[in-house]
């Protein structure tokens, strides 16, 4: 699954699962790994595919901060078009 279908995925996903991303990537209790795989879980997305589109360093470890900014990077935009969608 490309970066551009995952996005579509989360574009297309309800308020409740947005919400739920957000939480994900805010509780600090939990690894970046663990949150990678509640969130192909809530957006059902393949963990493999989702995993292989986050930044990573040279010996293959996802680079944490990073790896978050994408992925709220990712729900900011579905925010963005969700009040696009209702302004219609």
């Amino acid at each position: 699954m490309s970066k551009e279908s995952i996005k579509n995925k989360i574009l297309s996903c309800t308020d409740e699962q947005l919400d739920l991303g957000f939480a994900l990537i805010k509780y600090p209790e939990l690894g970046i790994l663990r949150k990678v795989k509640c969130f192909s879980l809530v957006f059902g997305i393949d963990f493999d595919d989702l995993l292989s589109i986050l930044p990573k360093t040279s010996d293959d470890r996802i680079l944490n901060k990073n790896a978050k900014l994408m992925l709220r990077g990712l729900l900011m935009e579905r925010v963005n078009y969700g009040q696009k969608e209702k302004q219609k």
